[in-house]
Formats: structure tokens, C-alpha cells, sequence
């Protein structure tokens, strides 16, 4: 339909829709989906925040009072 875009990929397998010099970044995560899209590389990354086991988190980082918000911070 389009004969004339030609969908490109890099090494990192990121897209690029080489009709337009357009440079695409998709992410999801759970039930979550983003694009972007921009006229020089760009990337985009999203992360649904799941409920972390306080042990887990202490073995991580070594402290026992650490919070989920801390450790989402930490660990994203």
C-alpha cells in the first residue's frame, strides 16, 4: 500500500521508518503500551510497578528499612 516507506532496523534491533528519517521506540509492560516516534534516535522504556518481597529488597541493597518506593527507584 505504501511502496515507498521502508521499514529499517539498527544492530539493537530499534526501527526506523527510512521514507521519512523517522525513528520509532516502542515499550510495554503488563497491560501498558507506549510508542514514540521523532526525526533523531530517541528511546522509551515503561515498567508496570509489581509488589516487591521485602527480603528480596533487603538482600539487594543491604538495608532492612528500605521502602518499595526507594528500591522501585534503585532498581529502575
Amino acid at each position: 500500500r505504501y511502496p515507498d516507506i521502508v521499514i529499517k532496523y539498527n544492530s539493537y534491533g530499534k526501527m526506523l521508518i527510512s521514507h521519512q528519517r523517522l525513528f520509532v521506540s516502542i515499550s510495554h509492560s503488563g497491560e501498558y503500551i507506549v510508542m514514540c516516534y521523532a526525526t533523531m534516535d530517541i528511546g522509551i522504556d515503561i515498567q508496570k510497578v509489581k509488589k516487591k518481597n521485602n527480603e528480596f529488597m533487603e538482600y539487594v541493597t543491604g538495608d532492612s528499612a528500605i521502602t518499595e518506593e526507594e528500591f522501585t527507584k534503585i532498581w529502575s
